[in-house]
């Protein structure tokens, strides 16, 4: 009974150590992202020849995993609007794995379904921007993207995309992201042409950061500068800290960072409605000519700006326009028929102006 009872320890000693080696290779195969599931197939480096389907409503291209993204995204850039894909799998990446895959983004005309899958722990860090798409003027909902770390030294960076143009983004969730950049976005560094984003989450670390410049960051949105359409903020949360660690111009907002044009013309409109902050928002360095707010850091310029059943329930900081729900509205002096209206919003954070 003893040498049983030796035997059965050592059979548990061994078991504990084999769950620590499958926990640690899971953990290091999601680099800097995070940690895959025990059966993810990551990504080898080869990308499918074709999809299934036809790209119809009825009949769309089917992405099964990693191999038939990476064929995907690298013919975004000559899909036709009209055109259908859905996920029927998860996409499993490698984060910082430059050796297997160069995600650069790409625009997208065409419509697709995440169909409640994710795409884990993709991975930019360029000079130029980091997103998963760049300008994307199709449909894309129900996707998850999780792990991303998206660093674009002195430009823009986003999770899904970097400009939302005329475009629909409905419930699509971002989770664990680290995005850095000049100008950064949760969900999209920017959107125009009567956007809308909806339903959409966000979680993980945005930084805004450039030494010497002007910088914004934005829980869902970054920032906003066309005078067409403008677009629609509606029912997103946002779990994410949004700070700066410049000491430039940095204008920051737990939804949207900052809807301003320097040519002086007026944006057309920008709708927030019915969305949460829950993410920390802070100015690290002030100086005079920041702005941070619970929800919107800056209007400017503006025609009609309307928040509507906003809340803002994280803390708030900055050195100089601070709010729990807008940090500073201007519209200039030439500017008449600006309209800004704030609409059953409440705070629930503390604001410090330093």
């Amino acid at each position: 009974m003893k040498h049983l009872k030796q035997i059965m320890s050592a059979v548990l000693v061994l078991a504990m150590l084999a769950g620590c080696v499958v926990a640690f290779s899971l953990t290091s195969s999601a680099a800097n992202g995070v940690a895959l599931p025990d059966d993810a197939v990551v990504y080898d480096g080869t990308p499918s020849t074709k999809l299934a389907g036809s790209g119809s409503v009825a009949d769309p291209y089917l992405i099964a995993n990693a191999k038939d993204f990476m064929f995907f995204q690298s013919g975004c850039a000559s899909i036709a609007a009209g055109t259908y894909y859905k996920l029927t799998g998860n996409v499993y990446l490698n984060a910082k794995d430059s050796t297997k895959y160069t995600f650069a983004p790409a625009a997208f005309a065409g419509n697709l379904d995440g169909n409640g899958f994710v795409i884990y722990n993709p991975f930019r860090s360029a000079w130029s921007t980091a997103a998963l798409f760049s300008t994307v003027t199709g449909t894309i909902k129900n996707l998850t993207i999780a792990g991303a770390k998206f660093v674009a030294n002195n430009s823009s960076a986003a999770a899904l995309c970097i400009t939302a143009d005329g475009a629909v983004i409905d419930n699509c969730h971002v989770t664990d992201a680290v995005l850095n950049g000049q100008y950064v976005g949760g969900v999209a560094n920017g959107i125009t042409g009567g956007a809308v984003i909806s339903n959409c989450t966000v979680s993980g670390t945005l930084t805004a950061t450039r030494s010497g410049a002007g910088v914004t960051a934005g829980g869902i949105v970054g920032s906003i500068s066309s005078e067409s359409g403008v677009g629609t903020i509606e029912s997103c949360i946002n779990y994410a800290t949004v700070t700066s660690a410049s000491n430039a111009n940095g204008i920051l907002g737990g939804i949207i960072g900052s809807a301003a044009n320097g040519n002086a013309k007026v944006l057309s409109s920008l709708t927030i409605r019915n969305c949460k902050n829950y993410g920390q928002v802070s100015q690290q360095n002030g100086n005079s000519s920041q702005m941070v707010g619970g929800i919107i850091g800056q209007s400017s310029r503006v025609k009609d700006l309307l928040i509507e059943n906003c809340i803002n329930d994280a803390a708030v900081s900055g050195a100089y326009a601070v709010g729990g729900i807008l940090g500073k509205a201007t519209w200039g002096t030439s500017n008449s028929g600006v309209d800004i209206q704030l609409i059953g919003c409440e705070n629930k954070g503390a604001v410090t102006a330093t």
